[in-house]
């Protein structure tokens, strides 16, 4: 009788061990509605065209090698989705409580922090091509206006009408100019 109950629950059972599973990412097709990707299963299972779920705002192309969680469809095989990708060679690691980070694998990297966000990228841009407002570095429009004040400061005029000489140093030179740093940037 247990023999006959165990072959009637086989079915479910199978079922139930097949409904999730981990996963390598093999190949990603970006291009469809929902991202497709191509998985490395179990030895030797290889699926194709699994849809992968991403949170809505958020997207991403993982590598090949990446790991996955993929849920079965009432443990058939056949129909599977991609629920979470996360790639272990990469993860940006040990960020404080409540810290949120954006990351790559070439280590680049946008951490939200407590009141302060940090990029790290030799070159960062806010807005795009088409903006019309720029947003300067402070260090080099400071290295701009102390050259301006220098020139300034240094100038004199040859051929003056009083006297026949030179003029001399502006009476009133130029103040050092302040820090140009900004508190707060808008960026179109």
């Amino acid at each position: 009788m247990l023999a006959n109950l165990a072959k009637l629950l086989r079915p479910l059972r199978n079922a139930l061990q097949n409904m999730v599973a981990r996963a390598v990412v093999q190949v990603v097709n970006d291009g469809a509605k929902l991202q497709l990707v191509q998985l490395g299963v179990l030895d030797g299972e290889t699926r194709e065209a699994i849809e992968r779920f991403q949170e809505y705002g958020f997207t991403s192309v993982p590598l090949s090698g990446a790991e996955a969680v993929v849920l079965f469809v009432g443990g058939r095989r056949d129909h599977g989705l991609v629920i979470a990708v996360d790639d272990r060679r990469y993860r940006k690691k040990d960020l404080e409580p409540g810290e949120v980070a954006l990351y790559n694998d070439a280590g680049r990297f946008v951490l939200l922090k407590s009141g302060r966000i940090v990029a790290d990228a030799p070159e960062l841009r806010l807005g795009s091509d088409a903006a019309s407002n720029f947003v300067a570095l402070a260090n080099l429009v400071l290295d701009r206006l102390t050259a301006i004040q220098t020139t300034f400061n240094a100038h004199v005029h040859t051929g003056v009408t009083t006297g026949g000489g030179s003029s001399g140093a502006p009476a009133t030179p130029m103040a050092a100019p302040a820090s140009v740093a900004a508190g707060k940037v808008k960026a179109e």
